[in-house]
């Protein structure tokens, strides 16, 4: 996997769709890198506790009415207890949950669904939901490309790559990754290979996929970046 580590030249790299799992990573690294270096810490700090002989124990929450009626599992957490003193005196046992890692959804729509009682209304959610410099996601356009990704009937062009700028907001390919991460690959026989540029300048996100791209979503685009510059 190439990084930028502070260099800005931009690099890159083939890649089969079957392994776009680890692009996928790489951008979350980028993009949330205050995040998960937030949770490195708690977890530091978790597993210190422990050494020193906090005992690690297993709970399990009460099911909710949207579990039940969805059928799901009751939710189960580890952590540890602590002795803790309250305002007004009293010793009590506080809970210590063990940090969980962030889970980053890649791209989701959701049709409206009013299942169970409770009202979903049609949108899309995951990272690439809400570009900060490309225009917005058009969900039928992945659904033609997972369409076709899914029959093996995917050719990407090596000509158009996936391109990601240094702090991993994708400036062109984004429909392309919004499908590839939908697609179970271990059941499709074609493996198409991608062309992934890393490191790319916001400010190509106007030029790049003209052809595809309307006067509207080009002004869209031009918006989104003069406000990241702060002009």
């Amino acid at each position: 996997m190439s990084s930028n580590n502070g260099d800005s030249t931009p690099r890159t790299e083939i890649v089969r769709a079957s392994q776009m799992a680890a692009v996928i990573d790489q951008i979350i690294s980028l993009r949330f890198a205050d995040r998960l270096a937030e949770y490195e810490k708690e977890m530091a700090a978790y597993e210190r506790a422990l050494k020193k002989g906090k005992k690690e124990l297993r709970k399990t929450e009460p099911q909710t009415t949207m579990q039940k009626l969805a059928g799901e599992q009751p939710t189960t957490e580890h952590g540890y207890q602590v002795l803790k003193r309250s305002k007004e005196g009293i010793m009590d046992l506080d809970w210590v949950k063990k940090p969980s890692k962030p889970i980053w959804r890649v791209w989701k729509y959701h049709n409206y669904d009013r299942s169970f009682g409770f009202t979903t209304h049609a949108g899309q959610s995951g990272f690439l939901s809400d570009p900060e410099v490309n225009r917005d996601i058009k969900p039928r356009r992945v659904e033609e490309y997972a369409e076709l990704m899914e029959k093996g009937l995917w050719r990407d062009l090596l000509s158009d790559p996936i391109a990601i700028t240094a702090d991993g907001h994708v400036v062109n390919g984004q429909h392309r990754l919004a499908a590839v991460a939908n697609v179970e690959w271990s059941e499709v026989k074609n493996d198409p290979q991608f062309l992934v540029v890393w490191g790319v300048s916001p400010e190509e996100a106007v030029l790049a996929d003209t052809n595809k791209r309307t006067a509207h979503d080009q002004a869209t685009i031009t918006n989104k970046i003069l406000v990241t510059q702060g002009r």
